[in-house]
């Protein structure tokens, strides 16, 4: 990953239901734009929505050509 790369993170939604102790959550991948990649740290920085959002390196991937036309035909509807 470069700065100005597309990139897609997981993101949390909303509490589903709770098991125990722990909660479960609703996980969805979202696209944004990398700004910076730190590979000491493993912190990567996304541009979202006019937000800088900091993501761990292991929530983080490049976005690829799939990822951009389905992000587009969602965006339609």
């Amino acid at each position: 990953m470069k700065p100005g790369d597309l990139v897609r993170f997981e993101q949390t939604g909303q509490l589903i239901h709770r098991v125990g102790d722990w909660p479960i959550q609703e996980k969805y991948w979202t696209i944004g734009l990398c700004l910076s990649y730190d590979k000491v740290q493993g912190l990567v920085k996304i541009l979202y929505r006019g937000k800088i959002i900091k993501q761990p390196k292991w929530s983080v991937e490049k976005a690829g050509k799939k990822d951009i036309e389905f992000r587009r035909l969602d965006e339609t509807r």
